[in-house]
């Protein structure tokens, strides 16, 4: 995994993490010449029996920033891969615009505003393009945006099938419906109003990763056994909004 600065609207900076699964770290000096950092977190691998379905994680990355924020990727996205965005944000408000360098087209999966004030979602990008390397959530509200970006490939039908569930609550626990059949990719994530240092997956599913500290995010390529229920939980009490997304070809 990479930490880089991540330039984002109005000429801030934001600090963001990159993990390339299958490849080496690189050590290229990203824009505003900061330079990366190892990080010792584990790269994640699929979990909930596998499935034999062929759909794997290939990479990801994470910011956070003010307003709207730019997520570079290590690498540019395969064409024909799905694309996945999940995000919170501090305020019930939408963002304005899910987009990327290559035009490709992002959907709401799945979207959750609290009565406590936090706004959370899922977007999709199918049969990616390919070549995008930056994914952008346009927002000038004055909330701060938390987000995760995954690349999959497995999964290159322009005209997937999505199934998801959202919830909100006040707990230690967040958990879903029961969602998923054998071969299919299950995707979660949960926003907190507060950060914590560690947050645990469970229900069968891999952490994709933490470090935005309020957005957590994990999959599963579910297995013969079936329907898994994703769920995450921490140190103390917190509002939160989960939106678990069953998807396949």
């Amino acid at each position: 995994m990479l930490l880089v600065s991540a330039a984002v609207a109005g000429g801030a900076t934001s600090c963001a993490s990159l993990s390339y699964e299958g490849l080496a770290e690189a050590t290229d000096t990203p824009p505003g010449g900061a330079t990366p950092t190892p990080d010792p977190t584990a790269t994640p691998t699929p979990s909930g029996g596998g499935g034999g379905s062929g759909i794997q994680l290939v990479q990801h990355a994470t910011a956070s920033h003010v307003n709207g924020v730019d997520v570079v990727l290590p690498h540019p996205i395969a064409a024909g891969d799905l694309v996945l965005v999940a995000f919170g944000r501090s305020t019930g408000a939408a963002p304005t615009l899910v987009s990327d360098d290559a035009s490709d087209v992002f959907s709401d999966v799945d979207d959750v505003q609290t009565p406590t004030g936090l706004y959370a979602a899922i977007f999709d990008a199918t049969s990616a393009h390919g070549g995008a390397q930056t994914v952008t959530i346009a927002a000038a509200d004055g909330a701060t945006t938390w987000v995760d970006v995954a690349e999959f490939s497995g999964l290159g039908s322009s005209s997937l099938s999505v199934k998801s569930d959202g919830r909100n609550g006040s707990s230690m626990v967040a958990s879903g419906n029961p969602l998923g059949s054998a071969g299919h990719l299950l995707f979660a994530g949960v926003f907190t109003d507060a950060s914590f240092a560690t947050v645990v997956t469970g229900g069968g599913l891999s952490a994709i990763d933490t470090a935005s500290e309020r957005e957590t995010d994990a999959y599963a390529v579910i297995g013969t056994a079936g329907a898994l229920t994703a769920s995450f939980s921490w140190p103390s009490s917190a509002n939160w909004a989960l939106i678990s997304a069953e998807i396949h070809d």
